[in-house]
């Protein structure tokens, strides 16, 4: 019951994020201006007023050939949403209830075994609430509670809270994760460059094969994702407010951060690092007032600094609440969720010796960049991002840099740096690169066409290539949920073609056969054949849940063999066939 009041506290905080992108007001600039926004804020009021009133204005012809009406961005901006939605949600139930993600079948067994809550007393008792995975067996949990929690309560609410349902409920609250994320993508390109690039950039990641795969998958990555995000979107939003605003003013912003950074953090711990963007972002703004305003200004810094941490650290406590030992609100850090930590930390850095961790021996430094390309984004986007990235961080170098700019380039570099480096550098743990990688090969084509404007048909060639290619790359990626999973439709061949120790061909009413494949029960002894004896005036029970309806003619037998050449001797066997709710036998 607690659950799904936090899951209503959660739709309010997406709801009131609509005031924090100011999302009216990127939609109604038409592109013309939102350059010009961007270009006045580091130009200098002396400059600004120094300017010509013929040199102001853009010419009329170009004007009418850059700026696009403003529902025609709405309607494709749609567009992208739902293909998004299409490729994120269609073949979720991919592994046909063999729950064969490892990471997805601990996290479905822990959802399905949790229960609410009917107290905020309950709710923080670590030693005793229902919704702790420890209470329910699951000591080693190492994962973020808040998707948890958000996949039961709304597994609750549709009463969809089995094994075989749940998961399925993560999946669908993953993707749309993933959906929302495309959508702050356009908001944050918008923002910082033109609407041509916002609706790019939403392109690139809607159609981006990684974040496609991990929304098939009820994992915390994509929650963490789009809480990252934010995070990074906000301290952006900190640095473009005008020059002489007062910090004051905005501290909503820092709220919000100390909310979705809190939010990142309940939902994986590797969002530690985002904690840094809100100090940069601060003391870009300050850097910005004068000196007399800046001693004015200093202690409102420190203030929402704190401030923003404070409510980072709230919003932990109560979405990640058996970190801390409790039971009351106030408590210190559960000891058995670090040593949880420090074990994660010893398999993922290779220290221990973790089967899974074996496959990362020996890879080269550029082997997770290499995946990203290749496979991630797919060669056709992967190099416009890279392209993109190149060029924006030589003109960030050369040129008087914008701060807003360079923070999402620094942050993209500095986390594909970091998780590069790391012994385990799964394509996953990438994910908070791949948007700030899609906003930059948005703007390497957009630019390319500014660049060349009596040869633009070149950069919009190559443009409309990498779409069409990152497009066939996804809608070829998602073909895989639309056919048997290759393990699946391996065990159906083993289970038709393969004898077992005992097989019945059940002969069915459209003429075909099903054979049925019994297994026996091992003899557990090593220095003795693996099949049991068949001991005269004995019962040798098999049970079995019949794959079809039909006729039986004959069973098979893949080897009967005596126990010693002396010993053999015709064999006569007698068989009956009984229902298991009944003793009374079919055959």
């Amino acid at each position: 019951m607690f659950s799904v009041v936090l899951l209503c506290q959660s739709v309010k905080s997406v709801v009131t994020f609509c005031r924090i992108c100011e999302i009216s007001a990127v939609f109604s600039k038409p592109l013309y201006s939102v350059r010009k926004h961007a270009m006045n804020q580091h130009t200098p009021p002396e400059t600004r007023n120094a300017q010509t009133p013929a040199a102001a204005p853009p010419a009329p012809a170009q004007e009418s050939r850059r700026v696009l009406p403003s529902w025609l961005y709405e309607a494709v901006l749609v567009a992208i949403l739902l293909l998004g939605l299409y490729l994120r949600t269609t073949g979720l139930a991919w592994d046909g209830e063999q729950h064969l993600h490892p990471d997805e079948r601990f996290l479905t067994m822990v959802s399905s075994a949790i229960e609410p809550v009917h107290s905020l007393q309950e709710y923080f008792d670590t030693a005793h609430s229902s919704l702790n995975p420890a209470n329910r067996g699951f000591g080693f949990y190492v994962y973020g509670t808040l998707p948890l929690f958000l996949v039961r309560a709304a597994s609750d609410l549709l009463h969809k809270t089995g094994y075989g349902q749940i998961h399925l409920v993560g999946r669908t609250l993953s993707a749309l994760a993933d959906l929302l994320l495309v959508f702050l993508v356009y908001v944050l390109a918008a923002r910082l460059f033109d609407r041509r690039v916002g609706v790019l950039a939403a392109a690139f990641s809607a159609l981006t094969v990684t974040e496609i795969q991990q929304s098939h998958f009820f994992t915390v990555d994509n929650f963490f994702n789009l809480f990252t995000f934010l995070s990074l979107l906000l301290t952006v939003e900190i640095i473009r407010k005008p020059r002489r605003r007062p910090l004051a003013r905005d501290t909503w912003l820092f709220v919000a951060f100390g909310v979705a950074y809190g939010a990142a953090m309940a939902s994986k711990i590797s969002a530690a690092p985002v904690a840094l963007l809100l100090p940069i972002a601060a003391l870009v703004r300050l850097a910005r007032f004068d000196a007399e305003t800046q001693r004015r200004q200093t202690p409102w810094l420190f203030g929402l600094l704190a401030l923003g941490g404070g409510i980072a650290l709230l919003t932990f406590r109560i979405f990640q609440p058996y970190a801390f030992s409790g039971p009351g609100f106030i408590s210190g850090i559960n000891p058995q969720w670090l040593d949880n930590l420090r074990s994660l930390k010893a398999q993922a850095s290779g220290s221990a010796d973790f089967p899974p961790a074996m496959q990362w021996a020996r890879r080269p430094l550029w082997f997770a960049g290499q995946n990203l390309t290749l496979w991630g984004m797919g060669l056709p986007l992967g190099l416009s991002a890279w392209a993109g990235f190149l060029w924006l961080g030589w003109r960030l170098a050369r040129k008087h840099a914008d701060a807003a700019v360079a923070l999402l380039w620094g942050w993209t570099a500095l986390y594909f740096a970091w998780q590069s480096s790391l012994w385990n550098p799964t394509m996953r743990y990438l994910l908070p690169v791949y948007p700030g990688l899609a906003i930059m090969a948005a703007w390497l084509w957009v630019e390319l066409c500014d660049r060349l404007p009596r040869r633009r048909w070149l950069p919009a060639a190559g443009v409309a290539a990498a779409l069409a290619l990152t497009a066939a790359w996804a809608f070829a990626f998602v073909n895989i949920y639309h056919r048997p999973h290759t393990r699946i439709a391996a065990t159906d061949w083993i289970l038709e073609h393969l004898p077992a120790p005992v097989t019945l061909p059940i002969h069915t009413a459209d003429g075909s056969v099903m054979p049925q494949l019994l297994p026996v029960p091992h003899r557990g002894d090593p220095q003795q054949p693996p099949l049991p004896d068949l001991i005269a005036g004995q019962p040798f029970t098999l049970t079995f849940r019949a794959r079809a309806s039909g006729t039986l003619p004959e069973i098979r037998f893949y080897r009967l063999a005596a126990l010693s050449p002396d010993t053999v001797m015709p064999l006569t066997l007698t068989l009956t066939l009984n229902t298991a709710a009944r003793s009374e036998p079919l055959a």
